[in-house]
């Protein structure tokens, strides 16, 4: 009875502190399972940047180069080829072009341009950081407010979502019983602390990962100081 009213009480207070980071948690997530699949989504929502006209690349860099620099030539920003990336079978060839503003302390400015593999045609100009997708760039490393803290606030809800996996195992782990024991679906008379229970267990460790890697992309000086 005793062991019972500890992991009641602890479920409770883990799920106090999971609803107080589930509030950015959830949000931060979710931009981060839309970003994963940015370029089949960005074509549904933007078909005209993927319409190709074929497959082959059959042009030499330099002419997509002098392509994409024509494209922008009149922009203010005199903006340069960084990134040119090959495309898979059936989508255009991207080049991001990086330009600095004059303004004092503005962020640089990222321009893509689409070309069409076969002719090298321009298909379309996207300014990143007014996109959709980059948004949601923003959103998920700073939640879009950087001159509060942004991204330690995503470092920090990332090490509470850490902490909770790795407490979670070891609340998981039988008491007095082996590994597999901790596998079996009856380890409780409730339904959800079952599902709770095992769900949990295998889901915990990608999370754990996905947390500590995001912890160090969010807070890198942090990270590194504390490994």
């Amino acid at each position: 009875a005793a062991s019972k009213a500890k992991d009641c009480a602890s479920l409770i207070g883990r799920g106090d502190i999971g609803v107080g980071i589930a509030a950015l948690l959830v949000p931060i997530s979710l931009s981060g399972a839309l970003l994963v699949w940015h370029d089949k989504i960005d074509a549904w929502i933007n078909p005209h940047r993927y319409a190709v006209t074929g497959t082959e690349v059959a042009r030499p860099v330099s002419t997509y180069l002098a392509k994409a620099a024509e494209a922008v030539a009149k922009d203010p920003t005199n903006l340069r080829a960084t990134i040119v990336r090959y495309p898979e079978k059936g989508w255009p060839v991207r080049i991001t072009m990086r330009g600095q503003s004059r303004d004092a302390g503005a962020r640089p400015r990222v321009i893509t341009v689409f070309l069409d593999p076969p002719t090298a045609s321009v298909l379309d100009l996207m300014e990143f950081r007014s996109s959709f997708f980059g948004f949601l760039h923003v959103f998920h490393e700073n939640l879009t407010i950087p001159e509060y803290s942004g991204r330690q606030i995503v470092g920090w809800v990332g090490t509470g979502l850490l902490t909770m996996s790795l407490t979670g195992l070891w609340l998981w782990w039988p008491r007095g019983g082996g590994f597999l024991r901790g596998l079996r679906w009856t380890r409780s008379g409730r339904f959800t602390i079952n599902l709770h229970h095992l769900i949990g267990f295998w889901i915990s460790i990608p999370l754990a990962v996905v947390s500590f890697t995001g912890i160090y992309l969010a807070i890198p000086q942090t990270a590194r100081n504390a490994m």
